[in-house]
């Protein structure tokens, strides 16, 4: 019976057919990834980048964006946790973009930094301020405290200017920045 079977042209091309729809089928039937909440919303600002130029939240407008607190001291673990994704979000293009923000720094002293670390300025912006023009933003945040609960974290904004998340970016935590990275791409790839 089989043997009648295999010689027909209908049951090959049934096979064949079944073969290649599985997987489209199984694609449609998945549900959609879930988006991370929104948290609040940045306000706008002016600040100073690394080589002297104006910065503003304009710059930001339709990037999917992560802001840390930063000092020149790399030893940091959001710094270290920066370079990563620096390294492992290339794909993403200019559509992703890091902000590190330096409230006791100079924009003299972020450039030494990034050209002695050999940041992507494209990609990763230093950034400086007064305090009146730094505070409200590292106020919404929640990068306000040196030192504390938020030195070894990273926050997640989307292309509105929404905070999506807050993670940890300790070493001790490897599962945070992967959950940053997927949550990162979802929103760039606009699910």
């Amino acid at each position: 019976m089989f043997a009648r079977l295999i010689v027909r042209p209908w049951f090959w091309a049934l096979a064949i057919g079944t073969l290649f729809a599985l997987p489209l089928v199984r694609t449609f039937l998945r549900p959609a990834p879930k988006l991370p909440p929104v948290r609040g919303a940045v306000p706008a600002f002016a600040l100073t980048r690394e080589t002297g130029q104006p910065f503003a939240s304009g710059e930001l407008d339709g990037k999917v964006w992560v802001a840390a607190r930063f000092s020149v001291d790399a030893e940091r673990p959001q710094a270290r946790a920066m370079f990563e994704l620096e390294r492992r979000m290339r794909k993403l293009g200019d559509a992703f973009e890091l902000v590190s923000l330096a409230p006791d720094s100079t924009p003299p002293a972020l450039a030494d930094w990034a050209e002695r670390h050999k940041t992507y300025a494209r990609r990763w912006a230093l950034v400086t301020g007064a305090p009146a023009a730094l505070a409200p933003l590292m106020k919404a945040l929640e990068l306000d405290t040196p030192g504390g609960a938020s030195d070894a974290t990273l926050v997640l904004v989307d292309i509105h200017g929404r905070i999506r998340g807050r993670y940890d970016a300790s070493p001790a935590d490897k599962d945070s920045l992967e959950q940053l990275i997927y949550d990162a791409a979802l929103l760039v790839n606009n699910y």
